[in-house]
């Protein structure tokens, strides 16, 4: 078994590096890798990968110009990120770290946020109805996709969960089209990734710090794009205690279920039923506020 740990103590590298090596690690992840912290590592016998976030916004961005737009239109930050599509922002980011994974040392690189947008994101649900920006429409049209079909889509399930409007299993085939489409970015940008740290070296390993293969529908994550990486880190946190959780499997179908029967008129039973159409994973909670608080069990990760 290989273990890692994410981070290391920056005041004191050399104790921390020491500390991991004697319980048994094998490597540190680390999201900015000082030459101090590289070193130690190196004395102790400690792997060194570098982490970025894939989309993460600059500190110089302008006028919200890289955001997502949700269905209305209006602007949506992300696990403090932009639009996907946004090629100039995605590949600011990658060259940056390809950049700094020069130094010696360095195994590999994880990349964090390879994704769009999911119900539990920590500035709020409506972030999750991204991307109809004028990037993400011209990129469906060069897939032969129909962005105006899959606005509709998203239009009529957000009707549902505010007015309880249509038939929720009908809404949600309706938004299959959407779904694919954040698939195929993904797909796409996965496979960047994939070819620019093998530029930098050969022999540098791609990973990813992924959703749990049971959300992966929807945030655009599949077994076919992560599986060409070398190194797949899933984040499965079943019961996670704290306020926000982004990833975490409680909070996001917590978050989905809680959205879908807020306002609807629809019971949690028939809601919890209708999860079929995105994902196996039993739930068996009785309400949102149940399965954000009980999480989900071991058996059910099987």
């Amino acid at each position: 078994m290989y273990y890692y740990m994410f981070g290391m103590d920056p005041d004191d590298p050399e104790s921390c590096a020491a500390d991991l090596a004697a319980r048994g690690f094998g490597g540190v992840v680390l999201s900015a890798a000082t030459e101090s912290a590289l070193e130690a590592a190196r004395r102790h016998g400690l792997d060194v990968y570098l982490c970025f976030g894939a989309f993460s916004l600059r500190s110089d961005a302008v006028d919200g110009a890289s955001l997502a737009l949700d269905a209305n239109g209006i602007p949506r930050k992300w696990f403090s990120s932009g639009c996907p599509n946004d090629t100039g922002l995605a590949e600011f980011r990658l060259e940056q770290v390809c950049r700094a994974a020069g130094k010696p040392g360095i195994r590999g690189i994880f990349v964090d946020g390879a994704r769009f947008a999911s119900p539990a994101s920590p500035e709020g649900f409506d972030a999750f109805w991204t991307c109809f920006c004028p990037r993400c429409v011209r990129r469906a049209g060069d897939m032969g996709m129909d962005a105006g079909a899959m606005e509709k889509g998203v239009r009529a399930l957000i009707r549902f969960m505010e007015h309880g409007e249509g038939a929720l299993e009908q809404c949600l085939s309706g938004i299959a089209e959407w779904l694919r489409f954040r698939k195929r970015c993904v797909g796409e940008y996965f496979a960047r990734f994939g070819t620019a740290v093998r530029e930098v070296r050969p022999d540098l390993a791609a990973g990813a710090f992924v959703f749990a293969p049971s959300l992966w529908a929807l945030v655009g994550q599949d077994a076919a794009t992560v599986s060409r990486l070398d190194i797949v880190a899933p984040m499965i946190y079943r019961r996670y205690p704290h306020r926000q959780g982004p990833a975490c499997l409680n909070h996001e179908w917590a978050a989905l279920l809680g959205a879908l029967t807020a306002r609807s008129g629809i019971s949690f039973e028939k809601a919890r039923a209708a999860m079929r159409l995105l994902s196996d994973i039993p739930i068996g909670a009785r309400s949102a506020a149940e399965l954000l608080e009980e999480g989900f069990p071991p058996q059910a990760l099987e």
